[in-house]
């Protein structure tokens, strides 16, 4: 396993690789990365540090301990193909940043409607300062954008023709988007949970389109 730089100093691209796929608990690299002042350059990672969450669906905290705990669940799972892990943690890893953008108290509650899609451009400006390759940007701004939709077409029942359009979204990448949904349930501290039925749900009911 490559040594990954743990010093306040900046982070290079072969720095984050290792990150995301080699360190077996991700968040112990990212906190000292925080501690010694190395998220200085990157807002988007700094701004889920007290970004509040409502505590019914995040009893562990803000989104900056979710979004670790998030990372430790996806590093449990990975696959040992470097490629398609990278393009997975590096979308756990961003899939909360529209939460700062978008975060209020509403009828006293803490909500965060919209926080997909006002993630795709810090998701982006991170991944591109961070020197990630054009072609794996791509891969992951569509997980960011749709990491909740998994659970919420197996919660509504959706049928074949919603299936099919969130397949379209992230370039028939379902697969991938199920890891991450997976790693966003797991990320919540001991209300976190390994067991995703959306995740299979969805997977056997794209398979199924494809055989008619």
């Amino acid at each position: 396993m490559r040594k990954i730089n743990i010093a306040g100093s900046a982070w290079k691209a072969e720095d984050w690789r290792g990150l995301i796929v080699s360190s077996p608990r991700p968040s112990v690299e990212l906190g000292r990365l925080k501690a010694g002042g190395g998220l200085a350059p990157h807002p988007e990672l700094l701004a889920l540090s007290g970004c509040r969450q409502d505590p019914l669906w995040h009893p562990e905290g803000d989104a900056w301990v979710h979004t670790l705990l998030c990372l430790d669940a996806f590093a449990g799972e990975r696959l040992g193909d470097a490629e398609e892990d990278l393009i997975v943690g590096l979308a756990v890893l961003c899939h909360d940043f529209g939460k700062p953008l978008v975060t209020a108290v509403r009828d006293g509650r803490i909500v965060s409607r919209g926080h997909e899609a006002a993630g795709e451009a810090p998701a982006r400006a991170f991944l591109s300062r961070i020197e990630m390759a054009a072609a794996d940007i791509e891969a992951v701004i569509p997980l960011v954008l749709c990491h909740m939709r998994p659970e919420q077409l197996y919660d509504a029942g959706s049928g074949d023709a919603a299936v099919s359009r969130l397949a379209r979204a992230v370039h028939g990448r379902l697969d991938r988007l199920v890891r991450v949904a997976r790693a966003d349930k797991g990320g919540r501290g001991q209300a976190g949970k390994k067991y995703f039925p959306a995740g299979g749900w969805l997977i056997e009911r794209y398979r199924l389109i494809g055989t008619r």
